[in-house]
């Protein structure tokens, strides 16, 4: 005796898949959302070990994870500096001017804050702190 019909197993299967989604990757390959930080900022450069800040007006390009951060600032470091924002928020990037880098060692960035900071040895530090 014959329970099912092999053509109502296949179909039942293919069934399955459409249900479920299996099967398909397009998830997988969508771009992960991300914090939108284009656009103009405000800020302050300054070195940790000497007194003075210098206030900056800061333009951010993005494309997706890819960042371009020009400043006001004149000359290197921290003029125009590149690079990527990662899936958890942390910035590293290249200064064009010195090819110097560039860190979010003081914890994620935000939609309104942005802290980066460039190690010049000796414990010094040239931070930029960012807001909007």
């Amino acid at each position: 005796m014959k329970l099912f019909n092999h053509n109502f197993i296949i179909s039942l299967v293919i069934a399955m898949f459409v249900v479920c989604g299996c099967g398909s990757d397009d998830d997988n390959n969508a771009a992960p959302e991300g914090l939108d930080l284009q656009g103009t900022w405000l800020g302050v450069v300054f070195n940790n070990s000497k007194p003075g800040r210098q206030n900056i007006n800061v333009t951010i390009t993005q494309d997706a994870e890819a960042i371009i951060i020009n400043t006001s600032k004149s000359g290197a470091p921290g003029k125009r500096i590149t690079g990527t924002l990662s899936s958890d928020n942390q910035i590293r990037a290249t200064d064009n001017g010195d090819a110097s880098t560039w860190t979010t060692r003081f914890g994620s960035v935000s939609e309104t804050s942005i802290k980066l900071a460039n190690d010049l040895g000796n414990n010094e530090l040239l931070i930029i702190e960012l807001f909007r």
